[in-house]
């Protein structure tokens, strides 16, 4: 049987190169190009690590008593489709993590093999009890055993795909609402173009509207007027006055009380507040605003 080969390969992926004497091998050929349309795929995607499309995955218990976790296709979805170590991967077939003991923690990675670039199916899971500072591997899921058995889907470190293309065309949330108990923002967090952006809260069928400027309480700094009282107006609609003595001068303050719009005849409107004091008048106070 002829060896059906190439004398040449580019250095760092191996792609087949005639050499002289060569005799053009179809299948090898295939292999060429199959590994070009495989980059391409990648490069259109847009990313080194990532997960492109997903099916169905459940943690699941032997007879004895060790967990494994285990993808299947769904629907018309394939068992999973991404980026791994720069190569574009697809899976039909089910993938499993097997050998998970209960009491443990284990990160749930795809590998990258030697033919992944060649053989978009080529992959092969991996069950980690840290998270390894890899290239070559794409986080899938967390399997908590610790208590009781957990699958999380969409552990922190998991990367999915963005749909670049519909974000530019159309203004339409391409991801559907993000229903989530908790979000955590590590470090920056922009809302819309300042002032201009609210923030609706939803609690039953009641939905509050509040500008972003509400979220963050501000200061203000005045002088008493006894009990008179001073009117002090806000940027924002008041929800909570914290009024204080400023250190620094002296005189007797007294007690201190806050009026809001509502319940104080002597308040404007929803921005303002009044503070009164049953001692001097003169001594220099702060107040943290909170708004909604």
């Amino acid at each position: 049987m002829k060896d059906k080969s190439y004398k040449h390969k580019t250095k760092f992926l191996g792609i087949p190169v005639v050499g002289e004497g060569d005799r053009i091998w179809p299948e090898v050929e295939l292999r060429k190009y199959q590994i070009i349309e495989n980059l391409l795929l990648a490069g259109l995607k847009g990313t080194q690590n990532c997960i492109f499309d997903e099916g169905d995955m459940a943690l699941e218990t032997k007879e004895d008593g060790t967990f494994f976790a285990i993808m299947r296709p769904y629907g018309v979805k394939p068992t999973l489709e991404g980026m791994v170590g720069g190569a574009y991967f697809m899976v039909s077939d089910a993938l499993v993590w097997e050998n998970l003991l209960a009491g443990k923690i284990y990160y749930l990675y795809v590998i990258r093999t030697a033919h992944t670039f060649s053989d978009a199916s080529s992959v092969r899971t991996m069950s980690s009890e840290y998270q390894p500072d890899t290239r070559m591997a794409v986080l899938i899921g967390v399997a908590d055993l610790r208590d009781k058995p957990v699958l999380d889907r969409n552990p922190d470190g998991k990367v999915c795909s963005v749909d670049l293309a519909k974000h530019l065309t159309t203004k339409e949330n391409p991801h559907g609402d993000l229903v989530q108990d908790e979000v955590t923002v590590r470090r920056k967090l922009v809302l819309g173009d300042g002032q201009g952006t609210d923030v609706v809260i939803q609690t039953g069928n009641e939905r509050i509207t509040v500008p972003v400027s509400c979220l963050v309480p501000s200061v203000v700094t005045f002088e008493t007027k006894g009990e008179e009282g001073v009117i002090i107006t806000s940027s924002a609609r008041v929800a909570f006055v914290l009024a204080s003595r400023v250190s620094g001068k002296t005189g007797n303050v007294g007690e201190i009380s806050v009026g809001y719009y509502g319940q104080d005849t002597k308040v404007p409107n929803e921005q303002s507040f009044v503070v009164y004091n049953n001692g001097d008048a003169g001594i220099p106070m702060k107040a943290l605003v909170y708004h909604g």
